[in-house]
């Protein structure tokens, strides 16, 4: 077996992953090959320190005090009154002031238009209401 193979298959090895076969040439190889011996032990090495690091647990109190910190930052992004009613509240407080906004340009703009004459100008371009269709289709 050579080197190349042998470094290529040394994680199925570590994790007896390996037919019987293709084990004892590793082993046979790692026996008279010190390159090969040393990688196998970095490979080791890196195993354990995953395995060690996967079962480290966070201090008890880590959750709280990031959870405190998240707080407090949204706690001072949200300082203005608005922040304050329910999102529930908030949208039914938008839907309403655009109602009101809309109400009350009706109400204006039906005010300012309240006075029933027509500039002179404006009677000729609106003339095809008082004059029929046939006019325009008969040409006799």
């Amino acid at each position: 077996m050579d080197c190349k193979l042998c470094e290529r298959e040394l994680e199925a090895y570590l994790q007896d992953r390996l037919p019987h076969e293709e084990r004892f040439q590793i082993e046979a190889h790692l026996k008279e090959c010190d390159s090969c011996s040393q990688s196998l032990f970095l490979e080791k090495l890196a195993l354990e320190a995953i395995l060690a690091e996967k079962a480290m647990l966070p201090a008890s109190s880590l959750s709280d005090r990031i959870m405190e910190k998240i707080q407090e930052e949204h706690a001072r992004e949200t300082d203005g009154v608005i922040f304050m009613i329910p999102p529930v509240l908030r949208k039914i407080a938008y839907a309403a002031s655009i109602a009101a906004a809309l109400y009350i340009g009706i109400i204006a703009g039906n005010f300012y238009m309240a006075d029933d004459s027509i500039p002179a100008e404006m009677s000729y371009i609106n003339d095809l209401q008082i004059e029929s269709v046939n006019l325009f289709t008969n040409e006799n």
